[in-house]
């Protein structure tokens, strides 16, 4: 088995009790599977700083306020992955898939772990046992 990598991922929810997942590419691992999006944190990367550095990359969206919500590892036979999972409070921007084939705004009871990960089994679990948390889109200013 070999070392394991620090994953941050992102949970974006609104008030329709939605929350964003987005499909991997056939290339990657877990080809065609759904995930809450997010990365790997690089070495000496915060957290948070990771989070907020994958959701510009991958969604489009500037991260402005997070929650860390919950973290676990789980083992794959090749590797451990160790999971930092945040609550996405407040963002500027319009979601868009830049890393990924598509996205989607999907109600929790909707949500088929079957489509996921077996690392994502227990944040659709908690995800669905959790109290509401629905994130602010904050206007981006425009200076002239």
């Amino acid at each position: 088995m070999s070392y394991g990598s620090n994953i941050v991922i992102g949970v974006l929810s609104n008030a329709q009790q939605q929350v964003l997942i987005a499909q991997r590419y056939p290339w990657q691992s877990h080809p065609q599977c759904w995930e809450f999006p997010g990365g790997k944190i690089e070495p000496q990367e915060a957290p948070e700083a990771a989070l907020k550095r994958e959701w510009q990359e991958e969604i489009g969206i500037s991260v402005v306020e997070v929650q860390r919500w919950m973290q676990f590892e789980y083992r794959y036979a090749s590797k451990n992955l160790y999971f930092y999972v945040y609550w996405i409070l407040c963002y500027q921007g319009e979601p868009q898939a830049l890393a990924s084939q598509q996205i989607q705004w999907i109600r929790l009871a909707e949500l088929e772990p079957k489509w996921f990960p077996q690392a994502n089994q227990q944040i659709i679990a908690t995800l669905q046992q959790a109290t509401w948390i629905t994130s602010c889109q904050i206007p981006i200013k425009v200076i002239d």
